[in-house]
């Protein structure tokens, strides 16, 4: 039954693992937070940690897992190569869009808890039906709607032999000129003096993923890491930033992970020290937006 293989298939999906999974983010934040308010304008809205909390599936991951061998498990058809050909790239696309609608709809009428997918949406700031959660994605596996489109699938699409590729006349190896790779901008007290507007803004957009991956990535393992005895853990030191994660009472109490700005974008940030996603985001695009007008 393929529902039973629903947490291996959302774990596959969702990148669990890596520094930027969206599995789950029961570990930072508590999934039993929440309340329930009805209003006559809203209709019931959630509040609480619960939205952090529950993991996601965005449409874009969706579509690079269905060419993985769990995704050819899960529709019963090797979306593997979706751009072989027009036919090929056509048939991944109704798959993708049949199913994904089916996941959305189940992820707003079944959900574990009223209100968990407006929250989540809320929460992560994520368009209304460009995601799915667990509990949709579990409902979808039980589903006979499931049933129906992977029979709809196999008889379309199984038949269809690819095409064998056209061998190219085999011509003699000419050696082409390798391209000097562009560097990525360093910043330090000698060359930035020089940076526009716009080298700033890019410089700080990647310096702001790092932070981001390395940030989120320390909070999933709050709980596995090895504390100093003042109660402190380094994940990632860099020129710009430092990430660590700290306990209130030297290991015995909740743990806290944070980034702290170090030297130049410090100084450009006016920041010290940021303690969220949030923050993160906020301070970075502040930061780029006040470069288009003062660099």
């Amino acid at each position: 039954m393929l529902h039973a293989c629903a947490r291996r298939y959302w774990d596959v999906a969702t990148r669990a693992g890596t520094p930027d999974a969206t599995t789950t983010f029961h570990l930072q934040f508590d999934k039993t937070d929440f309340t329930n308010v009805t209003t006559a304008s809203n209709g019931l809205v959630q509040y609480g940690q619960r939205g952090m909390a529950l993991g996601y599936l965005t449409k874009v991951r969706f579509v690079r897992f269905l060419r993985t061998p769990e995704g050819k498990e899960l529709t019963g058809i090797d979306c593997s190569k979706p751009g072989s050909n027009a036919e090929s790239e056509a048939r991944v696309r109704g798959i993708c869009s049949a199913l994904f609608e089916l996941l959305v709809e189940r992820s707003r009428t079944h959900p574990y808890e009223q209100g968990d997918y407006d929250h989540v949406s809320r929460k992560r700031t994520l368009i209304d039906g460009s995601f799915c959660t667990f509990a949709g994605f579990s409902e979808t596996l039980r589903s006979q709607e499931l049933v129906a489109l992977r029979s709809e699938w196999t008889a379309r699409y199984a038949s269809v032999v690819p095409a064998a590729p056209v061998a190219a006349p085999v011509a003699a190896p000419v050696a082409a000129p390798v391209a000097a790779p562009v560097a990525a901008p360093v910043a330090d007290a000698e060359n930035c003096r020089s940076w526009n507007g716009s080298a700033w803004r890019k410089f700080l957009e990647a310096v702001e993923l790092e932070c981001l991956a390395q940030f989120e990535y320390a909070q999933s393992q709050e709980r596995l890491c090895q504390m100093t005895v003042s109660g402190c853990y380094i994940y990632n030191t860099s020129p710009h930033y430092l990430v660590q994660s700290k306990t209130s009472k030297r290991g015995r109490g909740s743990v806290a992970t944070s980034v702290y700005l170090k030297g130049i974008v410090k100084k450009r940030a006016r920041a010290a020290v940021l303690r969220s996603v949030c923050d993160i985001r906020r301070v970075f695009g502040e930061t780029r937006d006040a470069c288009a007008v003062s660099v």
